[in-house]
C-alpha cells in the first residue's frame, strides 16, 4: 500500500452528497441573499429610467451638470499626481526650511 492509496479519499473532489446539510442551506442562502440584491438593483435601474425619461428639460450637454475645472485647477490636478513633481516639490521644501533652521544652529 502506498501513501497515494491511504490519501485517496482526500484527494477525490466533493461532490453535493458529500458536503454537509448546514453548508448546503448556508450556499442556498447566499445564493438567494444575492439573488434578492440584484433583483433591487435591477428595480433601481428601472425607476431611474423612469424618472429620467420624466424630466425632459435636462439632457446629457446641460451646461448645469457639467463640472468644469479652471486652468490653475487642472494644472494643480496634473502636478500632484506627477510623482517626480511631488518628489521634487518636497526636496524644495526641505531646502528652504533647512536654510533657515542651520542660520539657527550654526554662529
Amino acid at each position: 500500500m502506498s501513501i497515494l492509496d491511504e490519501h485517496d479519499d482526500q484527494s477525490r473532489p466533493l461532490h453535493m452528497q458529500n458536503v454537509p446539510s448546514s453548508a448546503l442551506k448556508t450556499h442556498e442562502r447566499n445564493r438567494s441573499e444575492q439573488e434578492e440584491k440584484l433583483e433591487r438593483e435591477l428595480a433601481r435601474a428601472t425607476e431611474a429610467e423612469q424618472n429620467i425619461g420624466a424630466d425632459e428639460d435636462y439632457s446629457l450637454n446641460d451646461d448645469r451638470r457639467v463640472k468644469t475645472l479652471s486652468p490653475g485647477a487642472l494644472v494643480r490636478k496634473r502636478f500632484f499626481r506627477n510623482r517626480v513633481a511631488m518628489v521634487g516639490l518636497v526636496s524644495l521644501v526641505f531646502m528652504f526650511v533647512f536654510s533657515f533652521i542651520c542660520g539657527l544652529v550654526s554662529p
